[in-house]
């Protein structure tokens, strides 16, 4: 689950992490109808946070779908702030949580089954949301509780 700085205004910058503890407090994750990988989404999935900002790369956490995609409803309509999440018109219910320990996204994406020009892995993340395996996800997971225990 891919979330990226937003603008609000001619001149204000929403932080992408602040985007993502919004999504996070409220449980949900914005799509578009017309994301190719949105038809395989399932109520029981797992995921993980790529945040990319000025401020860096980093996966910033994990979460549970908890729904499948469905419109917006107005409660959601209400929360969302900034560009480009308010033209999107789908979401997905999530459980999620914020690691207090970001891992550095160059540390483990390039080592991620689905990247294979391993030079140029930012490329893979564009979009709001792309499957991984459940290898890889288990891989960030253990690599971010390993560093984690080690700070």
């Amino acid at each position: 689950m891919v979330v990226k700085d937003h603008r609000a205004g001619s001149r204000q910058t929403i932080p992408a992490m602040q985007v993502l503890a919004n999504r996070v407090k409220h449980g949900f994750w914005l799509i578009s109808p017309k994301n190719p990988y949105r038809k395989r989404i399932a109520s029981g999935d797992a995921g993980l946070f790529y945040v990319s900002s000025k401020m860096g790369k980093v996966i910033a956490g994990k979460c549970v779908i908890t729904s499948p995609p469905q419109p917006i409803t107005h409660e959601i309509k209400s929360i969302i702030e900034g560009y480009p999440s308010n033209l999107l018109t789908h979401y997905i219910g999530i459980d999620g949580v914020i690691w207090a320990s970001p891992v550095e996204a160059s540390e483990v994406i390039p080592n991620m089954s689905f990247v294979k020009n391993k030079a140029r892995w930012s490329a893979y993340l564009q979009g709001t949301l792309h499957p991984i395996s459940p290898e890889d996800f288990e891989y960030v997971v253990k690599y971010q509780l390993e560093k984690s225990q080690t700070t």
